[in-house]
């Protein structure tokens, strides 16, 4: 009801303005988004509008290739839809299965499928992180990762046991025109290492690095049994 008084209000208003107008000989102020006309109504301008907002919706794996979203086999995504900076995806790192060695080994992590959800192919690719920044802010971010302590069975360490990730890309779906984050190979371990940096004006959008992951283990340190370590993600927002 309060609404309708007040264009009642407003149209008495414009009502008896109009002949002060005419006398006087000056415009009526337009609001901003109105369309407005020349005096001699041969000409007008209008106005376009549209409002962009944070995108939050949960983000998948992308492919260079195309714009498809994929599906990993290995883990699920992300499913928070409360923030638009977020870690849409990181891959598990899994070693296999090895034999027991009296020398120094290297393994390398098992690569990842990833299943597109339009065509149903699949594809291997390495381990990965896939970062979505929806923010349209600009603002840049940085990725860092640590390991929460060395690799254990529940009641023996890999003593002296190292893992590295070294990058092999960083890529965007096909359509992201975008500047590209910067990353390169880290030693992991259980202090804060920088995997990913987004200067400021760049990385908008979905970007993924993909990563040969190797654990190197010295020999006769290992006995039987799965061993098991945490690594800790941390995504923050300031810039590279």
């Amino acid at each position: 009801m309060k609404n309708k008084k007040t264009l009642k209000l407003l149209t008495a208003f414009a009502v008896t303005a109009l002949p002060v107008v005419t006398l006087i000989g000056t415009d009526v102020s337009a609001a901003e988004d109105d369309t407005t006309y020349a005096d001699n109504g041969l000409s007008a301008t209008s106005k376009g509008t549209i409002t962009f907002t944070p995108n939050t919706d949960p983000v998948n794996p992308v492919n260079p290739d195309d714009d498809d979203p994929y599906t990993p086999d290995d883990t699920p995504v992300n499913p928070s839809t409360d923030d638009a900076l977020r870690i849409a995806y990181v891959s598990k790192l899994d070693f296999g299965s090895q034999k027991i060695s009296s020398e120094d080994q290297t393994y390398t992590a098992n690569k990842v499928t990833m299943t597109n959800q339009k065509t149903n192919t699949t594809k291997e690719i390495n381990p990965a992180v896939t970062i979505s920044d929806g923010r349209g802010t600009g603002a840049g971010w940085k990725l860092q990762v640590k390991q929460s302590g060395a690799f254990s069975n529940g009641s023996d360490t890999l003593e002296n046991a190292t893992l590295t990730l070294e990058k092999s890309s960083i890529y965007s779906n096909k359509s992201n025109a975008a500047t590209a984050p910067v990353g390169g190979n880290v030693s992991v371990n259980t202090n804060n290492a920088t995997v990913m940096t987004a200067a400021a004006s760049s990385g908008y959008g979905t970007w993924q690095e993909e990563f040969k992951a190797s654990l190197n283990v010295k020999g006769n340190t290992a006995k039987e049994g799965t061993y098991k370590t945490n690594l800790v993600w941390t995504l923050s927002d300031t810039p590279a």
